[in-house]
């Protein structure tokens, strides 16, 4: 994330603990990540429990015009692909640092969460990498497409 790892950038909807492969929950997450941006963008405080229809509602009531759930969905996606783009700019490797460290992967010793990790293994860490790559509409190493960002109306930031 651009703010680092963070639980305030969203995460994947599920009541289970995780002990299976994640893949299933990357669009979840990616749901969950983009109402994040929104929250953050409009400046609505992370311990207001607010959703895609009431931001629609807030924003259209406010402004006058109409921000419906796809609206807003595009915008979601147009600052995380443009956050990237700035982040490869100034230096980001994806192959080097779209990544968590080992002990992520290492099961949680005690607690409600014993027996849970992050991910199964490293490969599906990696799987699930890909996926929310491929789901932002970026490349197979992690960059923005150009096409993409043409069609996100920030194609001058490539």
């Amino acid at each position: 994330a651009d703010v680092g790892a963070s639980h305030l950038r969203g995460w994947p909807s599920t009541r289970e603990k995780p002990l299976r492969s994640a893949l299933d929950v990357v669009e979840s997450l990616l749901e969950n990540r983009d109402l994040k941006i929104l929250m953050d963008s409009l400046i609505i405080c992370a311990f207001f429990s607010v959703g895609y229809q009431e931001i629609s509602e807030l924003l259209s009531s406010a402004t006058g015009h109409n921000f419906d759930i796809g609206t807003l969905k595009q915008a979601a996606l147009r600052i995380d692909t443009l956050i990237r783009q700035y982040n490869i700019e100034e230096g980001l490797v994806p192959e080097r640092d779209d990544t968590l460290p080992r002990r992520m992967m290492q099961e949680v010793k005690r607690g409600p969460s014993e027996g849970c990790k992050a991910f199964i293994n490293e490969r599906d860490m990696r799987l699930c990498i890909k996926k929310i790559y491929a789901l932002r509409g970026w490349d197979e190493s992690g960059r923005p497409i150009k096409e993409n960002m043409i069609k996100l109306g920030i194609s001058e930031f490539r």
